[in-house]
């Protein structure tokens, strides 16, 4: 078996939409948790034109952005690992 028939033997079932969109509406949705913001939750997000003017507020996005910009890498390479380790183990099956 190759190794692109393990991993499409891997793959999930389409599943096709319901005909009766009466069933559809039966379904209660998931329910979502609150995000916790911790003690700062109540604090306004939004932010001004004068307020994204200020060096020290630049500073801080940037420095977010690539605290998230590390994680997605990081989180990248998580990812690819996974699948290689789930297409190794399909073909080891």
């Amino acid at each position: 078996m190759s190794e692109q028939e393990a991993v499409e033997e891997t793959r999930l079932p389409e599943v096709a939409a319901p005909e009766d969109l009466s069933a559809a509406e039966e379904i209660e949705p998931i329910p979502r948790f609150k995000e916790d913001k911790g003690p700062f939750g109540s604090i306004p997000r939004e932010v001004t034109e004068e307020e994204l003017d200020q060096p020290g507020v630049k500073r801080l996005v940037l420095h977010i952005m690539d605290q998230l910009r590390d994680q997605v890498k990081e989180l990248t390479e998580f990812r690819e690992r996974f699948h290689e380790e789930r297409r190794k183990s399909a073909i080891l099956e």
